[in-house]
């Protein structure tokens, strides 16, 4: 699939950024100046690595969107070596859909300090993750960081995981739409039953009026 195809189906279904800036990954190498330069993967940066691909694989094999995204973020949080980004990730686990503006902020403020040679939306002082350019901003920064920390290895299993993520958003949409409307003739659950017609109070109330007793007759 080209690169080309994969920005249509990011912008069609809507997927978070984090997964939308994989497409971008390796063009950033060509228009971007490199990245500060680490150290040699150590062996617990490779052991992050080789985590985070093992959950992409376990990511890719469930059957709901939140589910997919909710296992990458914690399966993948441990490739950032800067604490409050991590921990970010973490906790984007628990709430996927919403996960990726708050990821972005906490990224940002804990790489950008360290990345003042490149030049990054992301990391301009007055950007805004209300931004309408957050999606590509956030794709340009997350392309420097996944290489910065050794993570570029992980590119196409990502990809695999964003078609993977595409599929399960078509596949939601197809199954709300088929879904019919509630009937207005059923009522919900848990709502009161039906009042008895007056009808049938006046069959079944008893009547307020004494019964009348039968007349007693007397032998002469």
């Amino acid at each position: 699939m080209s690169l080309g195809m994969l920005r249509v189906m990011v912008r069609s279904l809507g997927l978070t950024a984090a997964l939308a800036a994989l497409m971008l990954v390796p063009s950033c190498k060509k228009d971007e100046p490199p990245a500060a330069t680490e150290p040699p993967a150590d062996p617990l940066r490779q052991s992050a690595v080789d985590r985070c691909a093992a959950g992409i694989e376990r990511a890719v094999a469930r059957t709901t969107y939140e589910q997919a995204m909710g296992t990458y973020y914690r399966e993948c949080s441990d490739i950032y070596t800067r604490q409050a980004c991590r921990d970010a990730w973490r906790t984007g686990a628990d709430n996927p859909t919403a996960a990726g503006p708050v990821i972005a902020d906490a990224c940002r403020k804990a790489y950008c300090p360290e990345l003042t040679s490149t030049p990054l939306e992301l990391c301009a002082p007055d950007f805004s993750v209300t931004s309408p350019r957050f999606d590509a901003a956030w794709a340009q920064f997350f392309g420097v960081v996944l290489e910065r920390e050794g993570g570029e290895s992980l590119t196409p299993s990502l990809l695999t995981l964003l078609v993977r993520l595409a599929a399960l958003k078509a596949q939601a949409a197809a199954l709300s739409s088929a879904e019919p409307p509630p009937s207005a003739s059923v009522a919900p659950a848990g709502s009161p039953p039906p009042a008895p017609s007056a009808s049938a109070l006046a069959t079944s109330a008893p009547s307020a009026a004494p019964a009348k007793k039968p007349p007693v007759t007397t032998k002469h």
